[in-house]
């Protein structure tokens, strides 16, 4: 009588929570919520439940501990309490497929259309902002053909390859050799990567300009590579840049603000002196999900190969587009010019 009175409590209390969840999912866009319905009951909480069990008995049991008797009595608690949770979770499941039945459908086909849509490409939809500065144009008007320069930008070459009138002298470090090497065949430039413990690969005041495009670096190693009076050129995004994104999944920490003011301060703190900067934060839209794809395949693969993990925002962002038309987010960036001092 007790055992099925705590079932009927246990399937009672899971319902309720079933229909919380759902109606939470029908406002948050979490359509990943209603796929796992799609799916065959599993029961999958008989670690949890025994540790709870385990618990509840050291606190109440009478028995002496690790007696058989104690074993005993723990095995039947544990036994019943692992049933009791397995009808009660299977109460929640069936009673969810059920309830929301049209929410599942609904998720399922925004699955399939956002999974297609994916691989659509759709410039036509996305509108730029003016461009405040172009960082190429920035570094070819301090390039000359005496120069020994290298460039990392770790995009397999393309932006040196988008540099006219490369020095005779070029050096390109990029983690993809072979793929770097394939993409400025023809260019008189030489391609390296970073040493095993991740230096530059070059003597010391080796050379007289290094570009960095949207890459990290070791501040002090390229301060060593630099000639005196030699350029640092630095194309970064700032802490703003597509902070839509990113604050749909984690807040956004405003102790962790990184832009053009931030990393001039730590360069003149390192024996640089700033020659020339800028700094842009403006708005990139989307009039559909599949131009938003179009754009985040450059700007951040991961998010398309991990696909099934962003599926929730996703679904949002096609829904404001639904509402208003288009999606915007931010751009933020700067570059930077520094003199290494004597």
């Amino acid at each position: 009588m007790m055992v099925g009175m705590m079932i009927l409590v246990m399937n009672l209390i899971k319902i309720i929570y079933s229909e919380i969840d759902g109606r939470r999912a029908n406002k948050q866009y979490n359509i990943r919520y209603f796929l796992q319905f799609t799916k065959p009951f599993a029961y999958g909480r008989a670690s949890y439940i025994t540790f709870v069990a385990l618990i509840i008995f050291l606190i109440s049991s009478d028995q002496k501990i690790f007696t058989m008797a104690w074993l005993i009595e723990f095995i039947t608690l544990l036994c019943v309490a692992i049933i009791a949770d397995a009808i009660s979770q299977y109460a929640g499941y069936v009673y969810s497929k059920r309830r929301f039945k049209k929410g599942i459908a609904k998720a399922v086909e925004l699955h399939d259309y956002i999974n297609e849509e994916k691989n659509r490409e759709n410039i036509e939809d996305i509108y730029y902002p003016e461009p405040f500065f172009d960082f190429k144009e920035v570094v070819q008007n301090y390039l000359s053909e005496e120069k020994h320069i290298g460039i990392a930008s770790m995009d397999e070459g393309m932006f040196a390859d988008s540099i006219q009138n490369l020095p005779a002298v070029t050096y390109v470090i990029d983690t993809k050799k072979e793929e770097t090497e394939k993409r400025l065949t023809g260019k008189n430039v030489k391609v390296t990567s970073l040493t095993s413990k991740n230096g530059l690969p070059f003597k010391d005041e080796k050379l007289d300009d290094y570009i960095c495009q949207y890459t990290n670096f070791d501040k002090k190693d390229v301060f060593r590579v630099l000639k005196p009076e030699g350029l640092l050129f630095v194309h970064q995004v700032g802490s703003e840049h597509l902070k839509e994104l990113n604050t749909l999944i984690l807040p956004n920490d405003p102790m962790n603000n990184w832009n053009k003011y931030a990393c001039q301060s730590i360069l003149e703190q390192n024996g640089f002196t700033i020659l020339d900067g800028r700094e842009q934060i403006s708005k990139i839209g989307f009039r559909s999900i599949s131009a938003f794809f179009t754009y985040i395949k450059q700007m951040k693969p991961e998010r398309i190969y991990n696909f099934e993990i962003f599926l929730n925002q996703y679904a949002y962002i096609n829904e404001v587009i639904k509402t208003k038309g288009f999606y915007e987010i931010t751009i933020h960036e700067f570059y930077l010019v520094c003199k290494k001092k004597w």
